[in-house]
């Protein structure tokens, strides 16, 4: 049996008890996304799968968000919001740029790769079977 109450993203604790803005930040997102990941263990497999592809984005857009500093005034903004995870998940699924495109330059470059590693087998006298 899978275990509901473990922690996908731990925040260590501060040994003076003072957090910043960005960690409190970093808190409250992690806890949002680990209570999406307890509700999918309450998931049908197949409601899992279905929901696969929010899960890959919302562990990105935590990643994203703890990593990135933000002025106070956003810190502040951001840790007022009731939903932010979802709130960031959904403006992002309705953003110009999204995960097809993003794919689909990561597959060309790599294509690209493999042509030229091919050209430069080819200039060795190794040909591709």
């Amino acid at each position: 049996m899978l275990d509901t109450n473990m922690q996908f993203y731990a925040i260590s604790d501060r040994d003076d008890g003072k957090y910043s803005l960005k960690d409190k930040l970093s808190i409250k997102i992690v806890n949002e996304y680990n209570d999406f990941i307890r509700e999918l263990y309450k998931l049908s497999p197949e409601e899992i799968v279905d929901k696969s592809y929010e899960k890959v984005a919302k562990e990105e857009i935590v990643y994203i968000v703890e990593e990135n500093d933000y002025t106070d005034e956003k810190y502040k903004l951001m840790l007022n919001e009731e939903d932010l995870l979802d709130g960031l998940y959904n403006e992002w699924l309705t953003s110009d740029g999204n995960f097809n495109e993003l794919l689909g330059y990561s597959i060309e470059r790599y294509v690209n790769y493999l042509v030229q590693k091919s050209k430069e087998n080819r200039d060795k006298g190794n040909e591709i079977r």
